[in-house]
């Protein structure tokens, strides 16, 4: 089963578990957002490179076994909404 359907609870109970990994969920919701976004132009800006490097991270941090927030690892969205006060090269030309 994708985990782009799964709920932040669900997916952190399978990290957890190491059924999967916040890299591979991760992956998978970039995935969705380039299969959708085309047509809902929902967000103004996606650092896809940043994510992958947290998760990735978290996922090493697991491993080692340090004890993590519950939700560690699950990917968020934070919708850009708030007017940008300064500059924003991502949205600026």
């Amino acid at each position: 089963m994708s985990t782009i359907r799964l709920s932040a609870a669900e997916i952190a109970a399978r990290l957890a578990a190491g059924d999967v990994s916040s890299a591979d969920v991760t992956q998978a919701h970039l995935d969705r957002f380039a299969e959708v976004d085309g047509d809902l132009n929902a967000f103004l800006a996606l650092d896809a490179e940043g994510a992958l490097a947290t998760a990735r991270d978290v996922d090493a941090r697991r491993a080692a076994g340090e004890t993590l927030h519950p939700l560690a690892g699950v990917p968020i969205a934070v919708k850009d909404v708030v007017a940008h006060l300064v500059a924003d090269p991502a949205t600026d030309p």
